[in-house]
C-alpha cells in the first residue's frame, strides 16, 4: 500500500501547481455578453445510459451576430429563448465559456490540497 503514496503525492502536487497557474495566469480577458438559447438538442447516449443535451445560442459582439454557437453548459432549467451569460474571447468571439468557468481552478486547487493532506496523513500514520 505504501508504494502508492509517492505517485499520489506527485499527482496531487502537479494538479495543485496547474491549478495555481490557472488562477494566476491571465487568460484571454474574456468579456461578458448575453446570449439567447435558440434550441436544445437531446440525444440518448447508450454507453452512458443517459441523455446528453447540447444548447445552441445566438449572441452579439460589437454589432456582429454569432448564430447557433454551442454553449458549453446545460442545466435542466434551461429553455428556448432564455438568456444566458456568455464569456467570449475578444480576439475570437466564437471561443466562449459559460458562467462559472473562472471557478474551476479554485475547485481543483481545493481538491488537490485535500488529496495531498489525506495522503500525507496516511503516510505519517503508516
Amino acid at each position: 500500500m505504501r508504494k502508492y503514496y509517492i505517485p499520489f503525492v506527485l499527482a496531487s502536487i502537479i494538479i495543485l501547481v496547474l491549478s495555481l497557474v490557472g488562477i494566476f495566469k491571465k487568460d484571454a480577458d474574456y468579456q461578458e455578453t448575453t446570449g439567447i438559447i435558440k434550441h436544445i438538442e437531446e440525444e440518448y447516449d447508450p454507453a452512458q445510459e443517459d441523455y446528453e443535451y447540447k444548447v445552441y445560442i445566438d449572441y452579439l459582439v460589437k454589432n456582429k451576430k454569432y448564430v447557433d454557437v454551442l454553449y458549453p453548459s446545460y442545466n435542466s432549467s434551461m429553455k428556448v429563448n432564455d438568456e444566458v451569460i456568455v464569456y467570449y474571447d475578444p480576439d475570437d468571439p466564437k471561443l466562449i465559456q459559460a458562467e462559472g468557468y473562472e471557478k474551476v481552478p479554485y475547485i481543483t486547487l481545493g481538491a488537490s490540497i485535500i488529496a495531498l493532506v489525506v495522503t500525507i496523513r496516511g503516510m505519517i500514520k503508516n
